[in-house]
């Protein structure tokens, strides 16, 4: 018996072993499958095709990377990044989606213009150049190439990604082929953290004799931010580099890590070439709250400069550092009478995030809706808003710039036309004729006017109900439901329709919207 019973335990025990083993190997095989897809993925890039039992996300994906690295020449000027992005899909033939949440939430804007001069390198590069000036990065999901902003970028590549995945780019930084030590190097700009074995081989790298190779090794440093502060020197010697966009990229990253001679750099600031000038304010946004006093000092220098355009990229840059109080409203009053258009966009683009601005800036803004840049007029629409009705003689200029050519200008003004007319009379007509506008943001923005009606808005139910049911975009329909929330009571012929509604995005926000509607209608659902 006494052997029986010691048999039983034996195998028990070595089940019990062999249950380990197997949830050990697949615990590592699961957290080991981003780095299998990541090498996977760089090693098929120089091959005709993958391999045919790679599942579809990974061919996704590789299609849209082998696309990225061709090489591109580009130049935009003072361009709204929307328009460069609509280039870039009819260029690329790329899906392109901006994730507009992540946006909104930043408070950043396509609409705003960005400057690239960029030759022969790979669309990544160029692509990273354009959305650095924003603050913003790009994710591939699913075949689709996203743009996001960088704090959210980050975020879903911890979560996508292994820990160990950036050690597939480390030895491909001395790999023989230049398109594996760019991958490599590029690879080395996504990760959260960056070894000391990394940062040497991308010292190394910026002496490379391909220049997309030491572009990637560059930036990649840059990103590092303090933990890159042995490139300081190798960085420096980089700026004599005959590639202007390496020595940009080079003073930029300087900036990042922090160089000790921070205020030789921001000289460069006032630099007569503007795209270097934009180069070092743009890494200075980075830095963030980690900006150390000397540049908001030197910032504010600046603000003083002969030049209007450099006194202007210095009222931008305090601005995104949260210094916006030290920008004296005259100086921006002053810019919006300017012949160059991109001074009066960064003007207008200080305006809107302005809380209480002064009234004085009125009569500017409503003849910067006149403007012939697209930028200007929409950034004159939004930044008339917080004025409200002390604006209420800009309201003529609204209603024209709803039926704008542009459907920058048309979003903007739809949005601002009810915080500056809150006289439903007038303003009603106008937003009911907007919701059939041929730009789903426009529609969305005069929908969501028409709710801070509530009540008054009772003769919109009709059109809303039409446009829950019927749009083509779903947060159209979303909010023509919510703004029949916002109606209340007087929207009870909405309850049929929004019961059955079989749009599942609809359908989540039913129970809301009804308990504002009829609660008794729940019982219904």
């Amino acid at each position: 018996m006494r052997e029986h019973l010691s048999r039983i335990a034996r195998r028990v025990l070595f089940g019990t072993l062999w249950l380990a083993v197997l949830a050990v190997v697949s615990i590592t095989a699961w957290c080991l499958r981003p780095l299998a897809r990541e090498y996977s993925i760089r090693e098929a890039m120089s091959r005709p095709s993958p391999p045919s039992w790679w599942p579809a996300a990974w061919r996704q994906e590789l299609k849209v990377r082998q696309k990225l690295r061709q090489p591109v020449s580009l130049e935009f000027v003072e361009t709204p990044l929307s328009d460069v992005l609509d280039f870039l899909r009819d260029f690329t033939d790329l899906e392109v989606r901006v994730d507009e949440l992540s946006l909104t939430q930043a408070n950043a804007s396509t609409d705003v213009p960005v400057s690239v001069y960029i030759g022969a390198y790979t669309l990544r590069s160029a692509l990273r150049v354009i959305l650095d000036q924003q603050d913003l990065s790009y994710l591939i999901e699913d075949g689709t190439l996203v743009i996001t902003t960088k704090t959210a970028a980050r975020a879903r590549l911890t979560t996508q990604t292994s820990p160990a995945t950036p050690l597939v780019g480390v030895p491909w930084l001395r790999d023989s082929n230049h398109e594996r030590r760019s991958e490599a190097a590029f690879a080395m700009a996504h990760t959260t953290t960056t070894s000391r074995t990394a940062v040497v081989l991308l010292i190394e790298a910026l002496k490379d004799r391909d220049k997309q190779v030491r572009f990637d090794a560059a930036y990649a440093l840059g990103e590092a931010g303090g933990a890159a502060s042995d490139a300081v020197q190798s960085l420096s010697d980089l700026r004599r580099d005959d590639e202007k966009a390496i020595d940009r990229v080079a003073l930029s990253s300087l900036v990042k890590i922090g160089d000790s001679s921070l205020q030789l750099l921001l000289s460069a600031m006032e630099d007569s070439d503007r795209l270097t000038a934009i180069s070092v304010a743009n890494a200075v946004t980075e830095l963030g709250t980690r900006a150390p006093e000397e540049v908001i000092s030197y910032l504010i220098e600046v603000l003083d400069s002969e030049s209007v355009f450099h006194r202007m990229l210095a009222a931008q840059t305090l601005g995104q550092l949260g210094q916006r109080s030290k920008v004296p409203m005259p100086v921006l009053i002053l810019a919006l009478d300017e012949s160059d258009h991109q001074t009066r966009s960064m003007a207008i683009g200080l305006f809107v995030k302005i809380d209480h601005p002064g009234d004085r800036s009125i009569p500017a803004l409503i003849e910067a809706l006149h403007d012939d840049k697209p930028a200007v007029r929409s950034g004159a629409a939004l930044a008339l808003r917080p004025f409200g009705l002390v604006a209420a003689n800009a309201v003529p200029a609204i209603i024209e710039a709803m039926h704008d050519k542009n459907v920058e200008v048309r979003r903007a003004a739809t949005r601002t036309l009810v915080d500056l007319s809150p006289w439903i009379d007038t303003t009603l007509p106008l937003l009911l004729n907007a919701i059939h506008d041929d730009d789903g943001h426009v529609r969305a923005g005069a929908i969501q006017s028409i709710g801070k009606f509530g009540h008054a808005a009772h003769e919109a139910v009709p059109e809303l109900i039409e446009s829950m049911l019927h749009d083509r975009e779903w947060f159209v329909r979303v909010d023509s439901a919510k703004a029949l929330g916002e109606i209340g009571p007087a929207a009870r012929a909405a309850v049929p329709a929004l019961i059955n509604s079989g749009h599942p995005n609809v359908r989540d926000v039913v129970p809301e919207v009804l308990k504002k509607i009829d609660p008794s209608a729940l019982n219904r659902l």
